[in-house]
């Protein structure tokens, strides 16, 4: 899968063959509130530095679906309230590479950043461990997309812009 920068605010998961799965998108430059769209809408809220939750979002009421929690700002636990299931996204020693795990510590996926400016604006390349298809919903990418970039922009607030150009 890839990752296509629509602008410095949303993010569009699309296949390899170019079916948009879903898409994160940000509230504002502070890149800490943001909605997940696909089937549905979510929202992410952050609530302390280090921990942040996604509701879905319904007119009646909202339901808590995801908890997030960054350990060190290099590890992430994205844990799901209904199937219970936790997720450890991990920055690798390059920074430009993350690993997402399963509680059973198997690779789920990979999302690698390309930090050179291109036409396509494919600022991140997903890849999805085919042992573990089922287990990688564009929702689960979402979050751990989510996560990285809160990470990368932890050690350069301007990642994004300065990826794209122009102003946030």
């Amino acid at each position: 899968m890839k990752v296509h920068v629509i602008d410095i605010f949303r993010f569009e998961l699309l296949s390899m063959s170019g079916c948009q799965k879903g898409t994160l998108i940000y509230k504002d430059e502070d890149y800490n509130a943001a909605h997940i769209q696909g089937d549905e809408t979510f929202r992410i809220q952050q609530l302390s530095n280090d921990n942040w939750i996604t509701v879905f979002k319904n007119p009646i009421i909202e339901k808590l679906i995801v908890s997030i929690k960054s350990e060190n700002q290099r590890s992430f636990i994205i844990k799901n309230i209904y199937t219970r299931t936790k997720y450890c996204l991990k920055v690798q020693r390059n920074t430009n590479h993350f690993v997402l795990k399963n509680e059973e510590d198997q690779i789920l996926l990979e999302i690698k950043t390309n930090l050179t400016p291109n036409l396509n604006k494919n600022l991140f390349e997903v890849i999805i461990n085919p042992a573990h298809c089922n287990e990688n919903h564009w929702f689960l990418i979402l979050h751990a997309l989510y996560c990285a970039i809160y990470c990368l922009r932890q050690i350069d607030p301007m990642f994004i812009v300065s990826f794209i150009g122009g102003n946030p």
